[in-house]
């Protein structure tokens, strides 16, 4: 790579830093399951129809503040249309075609929620070119389907009820708990490593 070559790529490395366009994702997506695995995706703040999609909106606005804060335009990745995205992806898994299936169940339902984040996230990184970024929404993927297959003893659980009137669902069974658990500290946790580096950086 020539010097010119070089000096792009740091350059571009210094803006996505200053943008924190890996941090800022990866603490707010694993704020928001760390929640949700503590309630058992009860609807506390809000459901999780909504809140899956309002996290992206919430980058946005904390790109936007960065923005005025530090003179840094936002990075390439459009929260919003994610948002949407997500949005949409969410309500489908609520239709009456997926939740009436007699294969669905909280543990499926809620491991779709968790895969349609990730997607989210990667997506996150593959338009502001983060590759840590799509990583680790792949991890989340895949932490979603965890939460989906490990709970397969549950899958014939009577109680189960698709629609609850506050949107709630019932308590997950513990393992799919520490699994998204585990996944949010981990998100969390790499995105406070990554908000350090980016700090360092710009």
């Amino acid at each position: 790579m020539t010097d010119t070559g070089v000096q792009i790529n740091e350059l571009r490395q210094q803006t996505r830093a200053a943008q924190h366009a890996t941090s800022f994702p990866l603490l707010v997506i694993g704020v928001l399951l760390l929640n949700y695995s503590t309630t058992g995706f009860e609807p506390t703040p809000v459901a999780w129809r909504y809140a899956g999609a309002l996290a992206f909106v919430a980058l946005w606005g904390l790109g936007k503040a960065n923005e005025y804060a530090t003179g840094v335009g936002r990075g390439r990745g459009d929260y919003l249309a994610i948002a949407c995205g997500v949005f949409v992806a969410t309500q489908l898994t609520l239709s009456n075609w997926i939740v009436g299936a007699s294969w669905i169940t909280e543990y499926r339902l809620e491991g779709m929620w968790i895969v349609i984040v990730g997607i989210g996230l990667a997506a996150c990184g593959l338009s502001v070119r983060g590759h840590a970024l799509v990583l680790w929404g792949a991890v989340t993927c895949v932490g979603g389907l965890a939460v989906a297959l490990i709970g397969y003893q549950a899958w014939t659980y009577k109680g189960f009820q698709p629609f609850v009137n506050a949107g709630g669902l019932p308590f997950v069974g513990l393992q799919q708990t520490q699994i998204v658990t585990v996944l949010a500290v981990v998100l969390t946790v790499a995105g406070l490593v990554a908000f350090v580096r980016e700090r360092r950086l710009s």
